[in-house]
């Protein structure tokens, strides 16, 4: 009893790493992660790595040795073990948790089945800030501590795969019809806006090592850089997320959602490629989409605002990855008196960014056109502390892996003007990086 009196508690000290100087937290974390928690296969941890592409301050955590987790497809017991404690709790919010705030029929099982609802709490937090270079540790008892204070720099080892089977929810030729389905809705009058995606999964030759997976996320920060990435490794599955995009944050009773929509291929070219970002900036098609869902955002969190205090800042900000340009704007408020995290998770989920408007009927359009759970992809990754603050991203450019299989889903807005093969090309963009990574052939040979 008293030792578990003593872990209800996480101390949380500052200290300044004299063994080693402060580096970027991808590198330190790699230490910890090689020598800790690749040992058994039954070992959880969490690595969330934020980078600031404006003022604000962000942290960034490796969470591990597993403490406690709340995971399954009920939402009220996620609120009741995590509302009322003072500690961080990481994991994911699957899109199919919108059953429980809306009435959207089910359908079928994605190719890797996991629970709707999954966060954890660790014995050791490091917090990295980035911007003071400063490492914060959190711990519930010394022993941990010491743990951490001991771990040997080991040297990673190259592994052999190749995928033995790849398929996707639609064909190319499908996918071009469905968009025109879609696009018929918004003629008609039905729907402005729907976000259209498509899954890709398949089979390796082999169980995939978490080494591996690891090997494979660091890639992506090496390459693809963004905001908000997440490696959790939930003990035999892994997710490597690579998103660009805040779905919302709660801090001192403020509230804030950076919605993304517009996309534009980057190219290698400097001139021709200022000319694409020119052509993102004025074209009528991308900033109508953009305004649209910046509107529903605006909508969703004034539904948990003082009136007046919702504001949209940053309209139509332009923002580069490695291959694409994309346009956020950024939505603010404050929250009204009594509302917390688990009344504004409801009013805000899913993204409206992966969803579309009217919201409710989109969602309804996507399980019809869809099909297939989407699972994590359009869900929610990131950090809950308590009732009052937190951190989700949206879970896009993500790819999760479970023993040999993996599934993988790209999409985006379709709008009354937009060019069915060009929507088709922005799947494949996007899906860049992770085809590279698994070394997926070309298309045509799936004929996809």
């Amino acid at each position: 009893m008293l030792m578990a009196s003593k872990l209800s508690v996480i101390k949380k000290f500052k200290m300044f790493v004299k063994k080693i100087n402060y580096q970027e937290p991808l590198e330190f974390a790699s230490q910890i992660i090689d020598d800790y928690c690749f040992k058994n296969p039954e070992d959880s941890f969490v690595f969330l790595n934020s980078r600031a592409d404006d003022q604000e301050n962000y942290l960034s955590y490796l969470a591990i040795f597993l403490r406690q987790k709340v995971t399954g497809n009920n939402f009220k017991n996620l609120k009741k073990t995590i509302e009322n404690s003072k500690d961080q709790w990481f994991g994911y919010l699957s899109y199919e948790n919108l059953h429980h705030f809306e009435n959207i029929k089910k359908t079928k099982k994605s190719f890797i089945d996991l629970n709707e609802i999954h966060f954890e709490q660790y014995h050791i937090v490091l917090e990295f800030d980035q911007k003071n270079k400063k490492l914060t540790i959190l711990y519930s008892d010394k022993t941990y501590l010491d743990l951490l204070t001991n771990f040997k720099i080991k040297k990673t080892t190259k592994e052999n795969f190749r995928i033995t089977k790849f398929s996707s929810n639609f064909s190319d030729e499908n996918y071009l019809k469905t968009i025109k389905k879609i696009q018929k809705k918004i003629s008609d009058g039905d729907i402005f806006q729907m976000n259209l995606t498509r899954k890709f999964f398949g089979n390796f030759s082999k169980k995939i090592s978490p080494n591996q997976a690891w090997q494979w996320f660091k890639q992506t920060q090496n390459d693809n850089p963004t905001n908000y990435s997440a490696f959790c490794k939930f003990k035999k599955k892994y997710i490597l997320c690579n998103s660009p995009e805040l779905f919302f944050k709660i801090s001192d009773n403020h509230i804030s959602s950076c919605p993304i929509k517009g996309t534009i291929n980057r190219l290698n070219n400097k001139s021709l490629d200022q000319k694409n970002q020119k052509i993102l900036k004025n074209s009528a098609k991308e900033l109508s989409e953009n305004l649209m869902i910046t509107d529903l955002v605006r909508s969703d969190i004034s539904k948990v605002c003082i009136p007046g205090s919702v504001e949209v800042k940053n309209l139509f900000k332009l923002s580069s990855l490695q291959n694409i340009h994309h346009l956020s704007s950024l939505v603010t408020g404050k929250l009204a008196e009594n509302i917390n995290n688990f009344q504004a998770i409801p009013a805000l989920f899913p993204a409206g960014s992966m969803t579309g408007a009217p919201k409710v009927h989109a969602m309804k359009l996507i399980a019809n056109y869809e099909k297939i759970n989407r699972g994590i992809y359009s869900g929610a990754i990131g950090i809950i502390e308590g009732k009052n603050h937190l951190n989700l991203a949206v879970v896009i450019r993500t790819l999760i892996i479970c023993d040999n299989k993996f599934e993988m889903q790209f999409g985006g807005g379709i709008t009354y003007n937009s060019i069915p093969q060009d929507e088709l090309s922005e799947v494949y963009i996007k899906a860049k990086t992770w085809f590279k990574i698994l070394k997926l052939p070309t298309k045509k040979k799936f004929n996809l």
